[in-house]
């Protein structure tokens, strides 16, 4: 592997450690220690509890009924239908580079790193057919054998193209060094703990909601069908469509499988990315160590293994986010249009993936004017080859914006907004369920994320408050957890680039990086929104790192072995996570489903009582009960993120309960399924209004709680939760009952 041009021009000027190195070595182990010290300090509800998590996860594994043949077949089959659906990517991407070659193809430059040309096969591949099924969904063909079929295709595909894909091949030198091995084992060992929790059923928040809600509601319609009420459905939801794909090829065995198999082909994405950023170190001119560092880093940030194993689309993202940034860097260095073509296809899948990728697009524009600019200087150049780069660049990013806004163009077609339900302000759009009044309250949550409602100071400490402080589940510290590794390498990146040494890769990188950052600190700051940001960093880190040794003169791998030092307590946290978590007898058949989802989920027990007992003609109200609408088999009613607005709404307007039963009546609702220790404590309840009275405050409580117990039937109530029958006539006396505000439709 031939050395980096920071490498080469630098390394004959390498200093023998001196004093200087010496003193940056101890102020960097001081700086470290004292960021693991603070870190492990907040940890004590995950890391702090492992070894009672270790001995509760050895117990559960001395019964007799770990695993059964019935649970391994599922794996199997799940597994099966996962790897047809990666391998159809791998063979639709290796189709397109090998029949459009100029476009896609291997140039001088795309050839540099094997393990990234396999990157960008898997990256294509995944977005044709993310493509192709968000096409099938709008003409209503989700059924089984269209996912037969498209399967069907991509294997002969990876048939036709698999003797031509490149080959991994050792180098002159195939003994690992000691902190290669410690880097491959940071990599492997969280890929196995997601790859066992990927496939246990789901029950992370936004999962239940729509990640796989959706598309089980797209199943159940047999394509792109309107689910009212639940705004994410006019989302991008490209990485969603993998997902799909896999529920209707799992869906043949039965429905354990399908789920199975929806959470590996989404976990799949996680080793994919690593790969991307073990090749795009490579291609940058990195040597092995450094290269595995940059994926054992991003593997070991715990929010990163949180993603990958509950069908989120953030790990998606950063992997198109990161062949796009590579995509750019060679089309500035180098100018073939293969770059291009890939630049153009991986920002328009990014698109597809989430509207946060709009941060992407804006700095391309940049990227094609410095190329043509450098075409202008270089000796003898005259305008036409600026004229023809600058066409063709905006031919590029015209066709990503193409093909990366159909699902924009859906939402505005559904909504009369392609940005709905954000920026109501800016271009309003409609939909049943979302108004004015939910977008403010949204803007007004998301300003508890993080340090979005703080003043400048705590943005300028984000870092450290991310670094060190992130817990899950709770926004104001960013509901995730990042590690220290990167707080650690943050001073040699900016001592870095204060002596502009960084390649170019890493600083276009480092730029976009700046720039999307920067637009997170403004929005919600939820820190698995800052996933594709952290994939461009860990490049920028490696560089860094790279240069610091080769100019410091510094002991090699001395700062490689700092930073998986401090990837470890990442993934401490990731191992306590595991282990609470305990999904091997589930996945493994030792665990029922039903009991699995009772022990994660209080609520649980109730969606299978509705399940199992209430008629398919019901109709239940889900009242503050996450709308979890994914484990519920029953028509239902919920609010798209404010649980109780439609309540709230009905109980401010309403006159009597007397009114409330009619409204109700009225939108075919039969059952309400309630969270009442919330809704019916003063302190805490939404029905309790401070501009209101005491008295009056007390009377619109008197009429929920008589709406919810007075004549009805309770079929199951505990200290949380209450599920009852509404009475099944109307009531006699309706002229107090006004007309509804906000009614839901049946």
């Amino acid at each position: 592997m031939a050395l980096s041009p920071l490498r080469s021009a630098t390394a004959e000027r390498a200093i023998p450690p001196s004093a200087t190195t010496v003193l940056a070595s101890l102020i960097a182990s001081a700086w470290g220690l004292a960021l693991l010290v603070v870190f492990l300090q907040h940890r004590g509800d995950d890391v702090g509890q492992l070894p009672s998590l270790v001995r509760a996860f050895r117990l559960s594994l001395r019964g007799p009924h770990v695993a059964n043949v019935h649970g391994i077949l599922q794996i199997l089959a799940a597994e099966l239908v996962a790897a047809a659906i990666v391998g159809s990517w791998l063979g639709f991407g290796g189709a397109l580079m090998r029949l459009a070659p100029r476009w896609f193809g291997s140039g001088a430059h795309a050839t540099r790193s094997g393990a990234l040309d396999v990157a960008r096969r898997f990256g294509l591949g995944a977005g044709a057919c993310s493509l192709t099924w968000f096409g099938l969904g709008v003409a209503g063909l989700y059924r089984p054998v269209a996912a037969m079929v498209v399967a069907g295709i991509g294997v002969a595909l990876l048939a036709w193209t698999l003797p031509r894909a490149p080959r991994f091949t050792r180098g002159p030198t195939v003994r690992l060094a000691p902190v290669e091995w410690v880097a491959l084992l940071l990599v492997f060992f969280p890929l196995a703990l997601a790859a066992m929790a990927a496939l246990a059923p789901p029950t992370a928040k936004d999962a239940l909601i729509y990640h796989r809600a959706l598309p089980k509601a797209f199943v159940a319609g047999g394509g792109l069908v309107d689910v009212p009420f639940n705004i994410a459905a006019f989302f991008a939801l490209g990485a969603e469509m993998h997902g799909l794909w896999a529920m209707l090829l799992g869906s043949v065995v039965d429905g354990r499988v399908a789920e199975m198999a929806f959470g590996a082909v989404e976990f799949a994405f996680f080793p994919l990315l690593l790969l991307a950023l073990y090749g795009s170190a490579r291609q940058i001119g990195l040597d092995r160590p450094w290269a595995l560092t940059a994926a054992a880093l991003f593997a070991s940030i715990p929010t990163a293994y949180t993603v990958a194993t509950n069908g989120y689309v953030d790990v998606a993202l950063a992997l198109f986010a990161t062949l796009t940034i590579e995509a750019a860097a060679a089309f500035w260095a180098t100018g073939e249009r293969a770059a291009l073509a890939r630049l153009a296809s991986f920002l328009g899948f990014a698109l597809m993936v989430k509207h946060t990728a709009i941060f992407l697009l804006v700095p391309m524009p940049l990227v094609i004017l410095l190329r043509a600019r450098r075409l202008e200087q270089e000796p003898g150049a005259d305008s036409s080859g600026a004229r023809d780069t600058l066409l063709a660049g905006a031919i590029a990013l015209g066709c990503a914006v193409l093909v990366g806004t159909v699902w924009y163009a859906r939402t505005w077609i559904w909504t009369g907004s392609p940005l709905f339900p954000f920026y109501m302000d800016l271009w309003p759009g409609h939909a049943i369920g979302w108004d004015r009044d939910r977008s403010a309250l949204a803007q007004a949550l998301f300003s508890a994320y993080g340090s979005a409602h703080q003043g400048v100071l705590d943005y300028v400490i984000t870092p450290l408050r991310l670094s060190l402080l992130g817990q899950p589940e709770n926004p104001t510290y960013y509901e995730g957890v990042l590690g220290i590794s990167f707080l650690f390498g943050l001073p040699v990146v900016l001592w870095v680039a204060y002596r502009r040494a960084l390649p170019s890769a890493a600083t276009i990188a480092a730029g976009v990086a700046a720039l999307m950052y920067g637009q997170w600190l403004v929005s919600l700051q939820g820190l698995r929104y800052l996933l594709p940001v952290l994939s461009l960093l860990v490049l920028v880190l490696v560089s860094a790192g790279d240069a610091v040794e080769t100019r410091l003169g510094a002991t090699p791998s001395a700062l490689r072995w700092a930073l998986l030092g401090g990837a470890l307590a990442g993934q401490l946290v990731i191992t306590s996570w595991f282990l609470e978590q305990n999904p091997v007898r589930v996945v493994l058949g030792g665990e029922s489903r039903t009991a699995y989802l009772a022990r994660r989920l209080d609520y649980y027990p109730y969606y299978a009582l509705v399940n199992a007992t209430l008629p398919a003609s019901s109709r239940v109200w889900l009242v503050n009960m996450r709308r979890d609408t994914y484990h519920i088999d029953r028509p239902y009613f919920s609010d798209y993120l404010f649980e109780d607005y439609t309540l709230r709404t009905w109980v401010e307007n309403a006159r009597d309960v007397r009114a409330l039963r009619t409204w109700a009546r009225e939108a075919g609702i039969t059952h309400v399924l309630v969270r009442h220790d919330v809704l019916f404590d003063p302190a805490r309840s939404p029905i309790v209004d401070d501009r209101r009275s005491d008295a009056i405050n007390r009377t619109k409580m008197a009429m929920l709680m008589s709406f919810l117990l007075d004549g009805t039937t309770v079929l199951r109530r505990d200290g949380k939760f209450l599920l009852v029958a509404l009475p099944t006539a109307l009531p006699p006396d309706v002229s107090a009952a006004r007309q509804a505000p906000a009614t839901p439709r049946p």
